[in-house]
């Protein structure tokens, strides 16, 4: 007897009408899945075909630029920067202009990674990308090579977890921020081997690289003030050099690292969790940092072995120089200390494992042979406020293909610009005498004129103050300067006349106020506030820190220009 018949002729109650028509919409269903799934696997098909066809278009344009590229005679140029590898070198300045010395058949920092560029199918489709104002939400596409659309800012959360193919993201510098999990949950990005960081992000947020376990290198960039949490664990780094910039670890953020031997840690550094190389193999994996610095003391607190990368000696004086005078690390990407000022003779000399070198903006000489035969040095990045450069600084440095200039001088008076450029031109004739023409052109550099170097006191006073303004952006609106703009506020209800005056010192701050006709002085300890701050790393971060803190107590308040040898004084603008 047949169903219908029976819901015909013999009439159920309301609740089995409503159960048997259930059963009917579910058989109505379930004779709908093969049509749905032939229409899935025709989708599939054409997909497979159009990946194999651009594979194969690929290839034929790879060999074409690559017979090219083997045609054109090697010469040096000075032309703008469009390298979006050499874009993410310029971290330590953004705002400076960026000149390139490099073959005109050179993609990128290394032929190595410019042929792997070439043989992998980049993205072309922008309806790949879901985006909403300048955040990426989603990329669904099925590239390998990907570049992000340079109008976003925010790479949002989960934004790649289901790219399966992608192995190498360039992201634009108009990114800020990266959000939680962005290229994590296993397996879906094992095959990511290379991400281009922009030079403004400040923070890698909770998960970001998570389980990508071809990762095995990443330059990060030194505006990053904090690593978050799990940022790369079980990921398959196996170096990284945290930058100066940066000042706090969290949770587990190199955990389970099965491959990571190498790990630079700054003296800047002031917060370091316990728990952030859980699971790596202390007999396996080393820390190179400074000596007494909290690294140091965290290395030797968990059993993980310490070498002393950078030998450094001074300053002597208050004009005093520092000098680097020995580098004792493996790492394949280095950046000079800041606080450097000069390169001590065969400081570098014979290190085999230097690929990529940042000397930054404070360096002013480079002694003899400081980095002779670097087999390997590939490219170098440099400031235009290097005024002297010793014999046979890069002798036998015979892979070296590219020497990035960052213009600095554009935040001097027009005739100091004049001397910075003659004495660069003479730094460039010792290190490429083809490229030093090139410069003067540029700039009209006038070659009658004598040499004359720019004192190293005025330009560390430059360079400081830009370092101080790029720090103080770390500190806007953060738990520290709101906790003592409170006290600040506490006390200036007690003052009796005058609104109460604060000087900042490394550990602890001093608010002075009137109280009972009597001058009343309150010391605070940064660790008494309970947001994780024990100390200040130098006097940079104590003016950054004064300035932001100057600026947020408004206009009744102004930071004095005059302040001691390791404090900062915020005094009040009117009485």
């Amino acid at each position: 007897m047949k169903v219908r018949n029976i819901v015909t002729f013999y009439p159920l109650s309301d609740e089995d009408q409503e159960v048997l028509m259930k059963e009917l919409q579910h058989e109505e269903m379930l004779a709908r899945l093969p049509e749905e799934y032939r229409k899935l696997k025709e989708y599939c098909d054409e997909l497979t075909a159009k990946y194999n066809t651009l594979q194969e278009q690929n290839q034929i344009l790879s060999g074409r630029v690559r017979s090219l590229a083997q045609s054109q005679p090697f010469s040096f140029s000075l032309s703008q920067n469009s390298n979006p590898d050499a874009v993410i070198m310029n971290h330590s300045q953004p705002e400076t202009t960026e000149f390139n010395f490099e073959p005109e058949n050179q993609m990128s920092i290394d032929s190595s990674d410019s042929n792997e560029q070439s043989s992998l199918i980049e993205e072309t489709d922008l309806d790949s990308f879901v985006i909403q104002g300048n955040t990426l939400i989603r990329y669904r596409g099925v590239s390998q090579l990907i570049r992000i659309p340079n109008h976003i800012a925010v790479i949002g959360a989960t934004a790649f977890e289901s790219s399966i193919t992608i192995r190498r993201v360039i992201l634009p510098e108009s990114v800020v921020r990266i959000d939680e999990m962005a290229f994590a949950n296993c397996p879906y990005c094992e095959n990511l081997v290379k991400v281009s960081l922009p030079s403004k992000i400040t923070e890698l947020c909770m998960g970001v690289f998570e389980y990508c376990k071809a990762l095995s290198v990443i330059k990060i960039p030194e505006s990053v003030i904090k690593i978050g949490e799990k940022s790369f664990m079980e990921s398959g780094l196996t170096e990284v050099f945290v930058p100066f910039s940066t000042t706090k670890i969290e949770k587990k953020s190199f955990a389970f690292c099965s491959k990571l031997h190498s790990v630079f840690l700054s003296n800047r550094i002031n917060q370091i969790a316990s728990d952030a190389f859980e699971g790596n193999k202390r007999s396996e994996m080393r820390i190179y940092g400074m000596m007494r610095s909290i690294p140091e003391s965290f290395a030797i607190q968990n059993k993980y072995g310490f070498t002393e990368v950078f030998q450094i000696s001074g300053p002597y004086g208050p004009y005093g120089s520092t000098t680097l005078i020995k580098y004792n690390g493996v790492f394949s990407y280095v950046v000079i200390p800041p606080d450097v000022n000069i390169i001590g003779e065969n400081a570098f000399m014979g290190c085999k494992t230097i690929r990529s070198l940042e000397i930054t903006s404070k360096v002013g000489e480079i002694k003899k042979s400081a980095f002779e035969q670097c087999e390997n040095l590939e490219s170098v990045t440099m400031t235009n406020l290097i005024v002297r450069i010793e014999e046979r600084v890069f002798e036998g440095c015979n892979m070296l293909k590219q020497i990035q200039i960052i213009d600095m001088s554009q935040q001097y008076a027009p005739k100091t610009q004049r001397k910075i450029h003659r004495n660069f031109y003479n730094v460039l004739c010792s290190i490429r005498p083809e490229s030093a023409q090139a410069y003067a052109n540029q700039y009209n550099v006038s070659l009658k004129s004598p040499f004359l170097d720019l004192p190293f006191s005025k330009q560390q006073k430059k360079e400081s103050d830009n370092y101080i303004t790029r720090l103080s952006d770390g500190y806007q609106n953060s738990p520290f300067i709101k906790s003592i703009i409170k006290l600040v506020s506490e006390e200036a209800n007690k003052s009796e006349r005058l609104l109460p005056q604060i000087e900042l010192f490394r550990d602890s701050f001093i608010i002075s106020s009137v109280k009972v006709g009597k001058l009343s002085k309150r010391k605070i300890v940064y660790n008494d506030l309970g947001i994780g701050i024990r100390e200040l790393p130098d006097i940079n971060h104590i003016l950054a820190c004064a300035t932001v803190l100057a600026q947020a107590l408004g206009d009744d308040y102004v930071l004095s220009p005059e302040h001691n040898k390791g404090s900062a004084v915020i005094r009040p603008s009117i009485s």
